[in-house]
């Protein structure tokens, strides 16, 4: 052990309280700040100082190297590093301490995973992976135990990037091997072979194997010799297709990119794939469809703390509904009711397959009344809770996507502003489902125009339902709520959590809705 309990850091900023965990190349600590704030402390451990004595300052130096590679990663899924610095000689990261379990002590407390859970969990750390690749770098010993799950929201985190063993960056080199067995693929058997994008791709399939399995899957040295591997029985077609795709001997046949092969699984950019997402397309009439997408039940919790109106947060459970994977189009209610509300505006909001604009919450309702009576069916607004659950799909997050702003605008059509002076939007609405969907393949939830909910408006969510429904106890008023952003607010207002309060019959060219079918 390099350091003891007790033993402080860094100017006295951080003092040692126990020992978290010790590998092939380094040493992790868990330590506390002068403000009582847990922290963990990597640096090289006992066995890499005495294996580099002769050459210990050039080790440091690499380990430093690569160190500072990290710093610059700000993701909700990679695991927040907060500095490198120099303690008692020896290079240091000091990390962000991640309350909860390893997916790896997961599986041996619980053992395997459901399949939606598995890939939620995969999903969100492929999703990291490509930030990491798109920076040129590896990861290459990716397995359960590198996979955090934050306690509270339930959201995987990319940890444990091994410095200067398993971080380094995509080149052919001559170099001993790193990795897992079970989780490494071929190439990181040879002495001399090409590492790219390709071998996380094996090892996040393997990854994915074990979840759902609960149990490591067969090394890639022994399958090159007797391959005895099989696709978990009873996963959906486009899960086997994936892990199939993903678990490929040879790197050459194997899906090349991490973003390649995260549009195989459920709730990818290519469809169902007969995944566990389940869709529906409603005849409307006039060569008009509306398309719905089946969100499954589950718990979520619902609020924020970045504005009184949000909060608390609290736990909701929601059971599975339909709802419009696009907002409703001027199309859409042109064929149900007739009229054309996006009229009285200016030409670029009258797109056919532009959201409609300008309808009130009376005037919404009125059309879900229309439609339910022309197809038999119950459709309606989608509550405040069923709205947001459908919006975050699984994350806790500001977005969909992370809690990284700058990348709004591959998701959404929003403002720099009221009236839209900046943002993307170019101060109008746009074709419905141009940016990238969330994780339950709905389009348009953040920013384009603003949604609709059915519940009454309440200043916080005190004595709330818990169980998805609308609110309609408590105020007197008219008011309801909107929910999304639009193309004329900013990024702020486009925050999966924000609530905006209107009078039920305002009409603006800013506000649409999208429906539920119950």
């Amino acid at each position: 052990m390099v350091w003891q309990a007790g033993q402080s850091l860094h100017e006295n900023r951080y003092t040692i309280q126990k020992e978290i965990g010790d590998g092939g190349f380094g040493i992790t600590y868990l330590a506390k700040d002068k403000r009582g704030r847990l922290w963990v402390v990597k640096t090289l451990n006992e066995k890499t100082i005495k294996k580099n004595a002769g050459n210990l300052e050039k080790c440091c130096n690499d380990f430093l190297a690569e160190a500072f590679k990290l710093v610059a990663f700000r993701h909700p899924h990679i695991v927040q590093v907060e500095s490198v610095v120099i303690c008692e000689g020896l290079p240091c990261i000091i990390m962000e301490y991640i309350q909860g379990k390893d997916l790896g002590k997961r599986l041996e407390q619980q053992g395997k995973l459901s399949e939606v859970e598995a890939v939620r969990y995969i999903r969100q750390i492929g999703e990291a992976l490509t930030v990491v690749h798109k920076r040129g770098l590896l990861h290459r010993d990716l397995k359960p135990q590198n996979i955090m799950v934050r306690d509270i929201q339930d959201e995987a985190v990319l940890i444990d990037f091994g410095i200067a063993r398993e971080f380094v960056t995509d080149l052919t080199q001559t170099h001993t091997r790193a990795g897992s067995d079970g989780f490494s693929p071929i190439e990181q058997y040879e002495e001399r072979a090409r590492r790219g994008e390709f071998t996380d791709v094996y090892a996040l399939t393997a990854t994915l194997v074990a979840l759902l399995t609960g149990t490591n899957p067969q090394p890639s040295f022994l399958r090159a010799i007797n391959d005895r591997f099989q696709v978990p029985a009873g996963v959906s077609g486009a899960v086997q297709k994936a892990i199939l795709q993903g678990m490929k001997l040879q790197s050459k046949e194997r899906t090349q990119t991490v973003e390649a092969w995260l549009e195989l699984l459920p709730g990818g950019g290519g469809g169902l794939g007969g995944g566990l997402r389940q869709e529906l397309r409603l005849d409307l009439g006039k060569s008009t469809f509306l398309e719905l997408v089946q969100i499954p039940a589950g718990k979520f919790m619902m609020g924020s703390n970045d504005y009184d109106s949000e909060k608390p947060i609290h736990e909701v459970s929601v059971p599975a509904f339909l709802l419009g994977k696009y907002p409703v189009t001027n199309a859409q209610w042109e064929a149900v009711m007739g009229t054309k509300p996006a009229e009285g505006y200016d030409v670029k909001f009258q797109g056919k397959n532009h959201p409609v604009v300008g309808v009130s919450w009376d005037d919404c309702r009125e059309f879900c009344k229309k439609l339910s009576s022309k197809l038999g069916k119950n459709i309606r607004l989608p509550s405040e809770a069923e709205w947001e659950y459908a919006c975050r799909a699984g994350t806790q997050t500001k977005y969909y996507f992370g809690d990284d702003e700058s990348q709004l605008g591959s998701y959404a059509w929003y403002g720099d502003g009221i009236f839209a002076s900046g943002g993307n939007s170019g101060k109008k609405t746009h074709p419905v489902g141009e940016k990238k969907p969330n994780q339950f393949g709905l389009y348009d939830m953040h920013g384009n125009v603003w949604e609709w909910c059915s519940d009454r408006w309440h200043e916080n969510y005190e004595n709330a339902p818990k169980d998805g429904s609308s609110w309609e106890t408590g105020t007197v008023d008219n008011s309801r709520v909107l929910r999304g952003g639009s193309w004329d607010y900013n990024a702020f207002y486009c925050r999966s959590a924000y609530r905006l309060r209107i009078n039920a019959d305002y009409r603006f060219y800013s506000i649409g809705f999208r429906l539920v079918v119950a």
